[in-house]
């Protein structure tokens, strides 16, 4: 849990030189388990990114789709009515 606090503060990309200061201060235990959890961000970053761009990939069809059905509904009643 420490280490969840700890990342609030001190971003990820200096981890190493965090890594190193934690390991002085805590142990080596410590710094692995700031390094796994580093990696566990990341990963879950990845994910969530993937997650969001298919949502939003999805969204853009269904309205492109409902575009294009209320083009034709509008295209069937123009050309019965003229």
């Amino acid at each position: 849990q420490e280490w969840l606090f700890a990342s609030l503060f001190f971003p990820l990309a200096d981890s190493r030189g965090f890594c190193a200061m934690i390991e002085g201060l805590y142990g080596k235990k410590a710094a692995a388990l700031y390094t796994q959890a580093g990696d566990y961000q990341k990963t879950a970053r990845f994910y969530y990114k993937k997650a969001e761009d298919t949502y939003y990939q999805a969204n853009n069809w269904a309205a492109y789709d409902d575009w294009r059905r209320a083009r034709d509904q509008w295209d069937y009643f123009y050309s019965r009515n003229r």
